[in-house]
């Protein structure tokens, strides 16, 4: 049944609308395009890491050296919220994603009050990571 009829379930929508699957999906993208990046590059220098299943909270890391210091964009599942910082790196790099079903029935992403996809959030969060001017 579409999101548009009238006899649409958005209580099962919305219950399968939530920040864990949407951090997992990301976790995936994530791992993908530190492997992409790094076959891009003469050696690898971006490090990617997760925290094991059943850890509370759950996190992904990536890492390199920015100028002899490492630097690093970091994801956290935290109380429903998939919070992004970074740790060195200049500018730094900080934002909430949150998830929520919109009017079409949809599960989205919010960075403030702009939707924005996966691939959207993993841009702001990694561009300067994995293209800025770093000795590597």
């Amino acid at each position: 049944m579409s999101p548009k009829s009238p006899d649409f379930d958005w209580v099962s929508a919305r219950n399968t609308c939530t920040a864990n699957r949407v951090f997992n999906k990301l976790r995936e993208l994530v791992r993908r395009d530190v492997e992409t990046r790094n076959g891009q590059t003469e050696r690898q220098h971006l490090s990617y890491s997760a925290s094991p299943p059943g850890t509370d909270p759950p996190w992904i890391a990536v890492r390199r050296d920015c100028n002899g210091t490492t630097c690093s964009v970091q994801f956290r599942l935290v109380e429903g919220v998939i919070r992004v910082c970074s740790e060195k790196l200049d500018p730094p790099v900080g934002f909430d994603v949150q998830v929520r079903m919109n009017d079409d029935g949809e599960c989205v992403c919010f960075i403030g009050d702009k939707q924005r996809l996966p691939w959207q959030i993993l841009h702001r969060a990694l561009d300067d990571l994995l293209f800025g001017h770093f000795r590597i």
